[in-house]
């Protein structure tokens, strides 16, 4: 699968000046990262289950997630949870993760699978409508559908 950065980059206007390719990091292929919100459309519950999956078939991942809402309890330990990232920090996480999962059920666009692209980022995504626009099935993304975390594990794995 190849970067989507070059897609991303001329056709949708993510600020590539600020998500961009930092030459001092490195992607670590065994960190995953994705976005929390406790919007129902965001499909949090099936990321979680998408990661306990993937977990079980390879416990050499790690596993983290960002958001600005706070820690839900429910969420399990050996998930990082990092809360209220600037912007300069989160474009350092993604340099740093190999995988960004996107579990959502509809988007507008889907920003921020995009912008982790740009970082060097694979993606891994949930069919959400909007991110089609740079989300192409085993060119620039692998896509499952919604609600099915057994596909989107896989495509983690």
């Amino acid at each position: 699968i190849t970067n989507s950065k070059k897609l991303v980059n001329n056709t949708i206007g993510v600020p590539n000046n600020i998500f961009k390719k930092i030459n001092d990091l490195k992607n670590e292929p065994n960190m995953v990262l994705a976005m929390y919100s406790s919007g129902k459309y965001k499909g949090v519950d099936d990321l979680i289950k998408a990661f306990k999956i993937a977990k079980k078939k390879n416990p050499k991942l790690n596993f983290n997630l960002f958001g600005k809402e706070k820690k839900p309890r429910w969420i399990p330990d050996w998930i990082t949870y990092n809360y209220k990232l600037k912007e300069k920090d989160l474009v350092v996480l993604m340099n740093m993760s190999g995988i960004f999962v996107s579990s959502s059920i509809i988007e507008g666009f889907g920003l921020p699978a995009a912008e982790a692209s740009l970082c060097g980022c694979a993606i891994a995504t949930t069919d959400s409508g909007g991110n089609r626009d740079y989300a192409i099935h085993n060119k620039t993304a692998l896509v499952s559908k919604v609600n099915d975390p057994k596909t989107l594990a896989s495509n983690i794995l």
